[in-house]
């Protein structure tokens, strides 16, 4: 995963310089808050918060409020920076069929580029995030969430084995979508089920900060001649791929 991740950074502009404002940050925040020194004045604070508590015989109030607000900071001081990224849940998007994910979390947010994740809907409303070159078949409910991170504009789309392609970000030809911005991630109003198409599905993530005409890019997708070929990226724009590998369709396995 590292290794993915470093080569992400690679391809993406300015993707380095962004990882090392990140250590630099980092470091500077654990030298102003040394995690030991921190830990051990925010237990004796909490402690000392108690002990005033039980004095005053009000442990029926719970934890107060100062030993809450020390746990905060030291979350804060021992992991300053998350790359944590948890799928949006609920239900059913707009004319879609489902997708809900668990483990919802909103308030992370991603620091860096564009970020594609693809979620197969499980039982009830559990889903499991899907890595590229996973395996996937005919009849399964597959949920997109994309973050923007410093992109603005942006489509998605997917192709299939025989060449099929399916527009989910705009539902329509044309211009790329203004995106949600930032670095929380969103999940795309409907859900779609895979066909019976043999081999693979491929689902792109484009995206750029400046508005783009998507079109050539959506064409010489559909002409690659293998699963694993990468459709390469135009300055200034960003392709993100995950490759599912079909298991069982069109006869096939």
């Amino acid at each position: 995963q590292r290794a993915e991740v470093e080569a992400e950074l690679a391809r993406e502009p300015g993707g380095q310089a962004r990882l090392e404002a990140l250590r630099r940050e980092d470091a500077r925040v654990l030298e102003q808050y040394p995690p030991r020194p921190m830990v051990a004045a925010i237990t004796q604070r909490a402690e000392a918060e108690r002990e005033r508590a039980r004095r005053r015989r009000l442990w029926s109030l719970g934890v107060p409020a100062l030993a809450v607000a020390a746990a905060a900071i030291l979350l804060l001081v021992v992991r300053p920076f998350s790359s944590y990224v948890a799928p949006p849940g609920g239900g059913a998007g707009g004319g879609g069929a489902g997708g809900g994910v668990t483990g919802v979390d909103p308030g992370v947010r991603l620091k860096g580029g564009p970020l594609l994740l693809v979620y197969r809907k499980g039982d009830g409303d559990r889903s499991t995030r899907l890595s590229s070159g996973a395996t996937a078949r005919a009849g399964d409910r597959l949920q997109i969430v994309y973050v923007a991170g410093w992109a603005r504009y942006g489509v998605v789309f997917s192709v299939d084995g025989n060449g099929s392609l399916t527009r989910h970000l705009p539902r329509s030809a044309g211009s790329a979508a203004a995106l949600a911005p930032g670095g929380k991630p969103h999940r795309l109003p409907s859900s779609f089920e895979l066909d019976d198409a043999p081999r693979f599905e491929r689902v792109f993530f484009i995206a750029s900060k400046t508005p783009f005409d998507p079109e050539p890019l959506v064409a010489a997708a559909r002409k690659l001649a293998s699963p694993e070929s990468k459709l390469g990226a135009p300055d200034g724009i960003v392709i993100k791929q995950l490759l599912l590998r079909k298991a069982n369709a069109g006869g096939a396995r």
